[in-house]
């Protein structure tokens, strides 16, 4: 078994020279945090979805499957949503990197070499 070993710390970003280009990454940089959490929301609500169909599955006669088809139902509602916002957030995303130029873009990852 190999050892546990810790990636090294990434070195902070360096910010662009230019300050436009510069608020303009920060904004990509933040729309691709929102877009992680929301991405997380939905993994969870897609798991907890699949937990009801299991539930309704084995409990299907009992008189708590329709609380549980409703719990599902709502789920199901909000991944819908959160699909629908991660969807929005994508697109906001590409809009604003086509607007940058290669040389620009660079600086979202660190600064060009």
């Amino acid at each position: 078994m190999r050892p546990f070993r810790r990636r090294g710390r990434v070195p902070p970003r360096q910010p662009h020279p230019d300050a436009r280009i510069e608020a303009e990454l920060q904004r990509v940089i933040s729309l691709r945090r929102a877009v992680a959490r929301k991405e997380t929301l939905l993994d969870k609500d897609h798991r907890d979805i699949g937990v009801m169909r299991r539930k309704l599955r084995h409990d299907g006669a009992s008189g708590s499957a329709p609380m549980w088809a409703a719990h599902a139902e709502e789920l199901q509602s909000e991944a819908a949503g959160l699909e629908a916002e991660i969807a929005k957030l994508h697109d906001e995303i590409a809009e604003r990197i086509s607007r940058l130029d290669d040389s620009d873009l660079a600086w979202l990852e660190g600064s060009p070499a």
